[in-house]
């Protein structure tokens, strides 16, 4: 993804604040190294393992932040590709409602609408009507 800001409405809560605390990038970073995993913050630890590849990920003082924030706790890290995955349906999705609106506007009924976005987009017409309802 080009856009770090693309990710931030698909981010868990935990990630969100992560994003507070140590910014996006960073943050990002961290999804990459420790995504899909549970990792528990350990403050006053010195040299921890978790510790180390956070600091080299991230920097001394990010890391220092960051265990600071979540000290004594086990956040689950949220996996880059299942985020990057809802961006690209939400577009999708947006682009068929943008689609189904123009296909309207040009005197297409519904159904006909609904036929038409199905095989531009490849999916079945069950999963075009869940959309256009929901935007």
């Amino acid at each position: 993804m080009k856009n770090p800001q693309d990710y931030l409405p698909h981010l868990t809560e935990n990630m969100r604040q992560m994003v507070g605390v140590i910014g996006i990038d960073n943050t990002l970073s961290i999804m990459k190294l420790y995504g899909g995993q549970s990792i528990e913050m350990v403050s006053g630890v010195k040299d921890s393992v978790i510790k180390r590849q956070i600091t080299q990920a991230i920097g001394e003082s990010a890391a220092d932040l960051l265990i600071r924030y979540f000290s004594r706790e086990t956040i689950y890290i949220q996996m880059v590709s299942s985020v990057e995955s809802k961006i690209l349906r939400s577009k999708r999705n947006q682009e068929i409602g943008i689609r189904f609106s123009e296909l309207i506007k040009d005197n297409q009924n519904y159904n006909n609408a609904v036929r038409v976005l199905s095989g531009e987009f490849a999916l079945s017409d069950r999963q075009i009507y869940k959309i256009i309802t929901r935007i």
